[in-house]
């Protein structure tokens, strides 16, 4: 900070503080607009997205970054933008209400007993698909929109969504594992 630039680290933090309130947004656009609220819902979802990407590869290439709160709690957030968009269709009545308190109830099972992100990723992967779905029913052009922005961050940033992919499967098997040995005697 001597030099007087603004660390990468910082403005990836910023970043992950303004995509807190682009979830909360969502949720007040679901209580105040309801289903003529999704233009805005996927607009501000999209926002989300862009502020993840940027916000992850900016904390990756500062060199001196160190831990902060926010950055450690990068996920609660994901988690909460995805719990956002479930939540607006829900009081939309776009999808069942009960579809919006199971996958609660799993997230708050994941929290308070397993441990590990690739639960997490379960969770914020369902919410995505059932947005894509969502979108691709009732505005078909924000469909288009974020299959490209899929694409693109596919094609832009694929090493490091090919290590999550392998983390996440590498979770999933460590789940199967802790769950058969609980199963079968030492």
């Amino acid at each position: 900070m001597g030099s007087g630039l603004i660390r990468p680290k910082l403005i990836a933090d910023i970043l992950t503080f303004i995509r807190f309130f682009i979830a909360l947004s969502i949720i007040f656009v679901s209580l105040t607009r309801g289903q003529d609220g999704l233009h805005t819902a996927l607009l501000l979802l999209l926002l989300g997205w862009m502020t993840d990407t940027v916000d992850g590869q900016l904390a990756r290439r500062d060199p001196g970054a160190k831990h902060t709160w926010i950055g450690d709690n990068d996920i609660i957030v994901d988690v909460l933008l995805a719990l956002s968009i479930l939540i607006f269709f829900s009081l939309s009545a776009m999808i069942p209400f009960w579809l919006t308190v199971f996958y609660l109830v799993y997230l708050i099972l994941a929290v308070f007993v397993f441990t590990g992100w690739t639960l997490y990723a379960a969770f914020i992967g369902f919410s995505y698909g059932t947005c894509l779905l969502m979108s691709y029913l009732h505005s078909p052009r924000f469909f288009v929109v974020f299959l490209l922005y899929i694409a693109f961050m596919l094609l832009t940033t694929w090493s490091h969504c090919w290590e999550n992919i392998q983390s996440f499967f590498t979770g999933i098997k460590a789940i199967d594992l802790r769950e058969s040995s609980k199963k079968s005697p030492s």
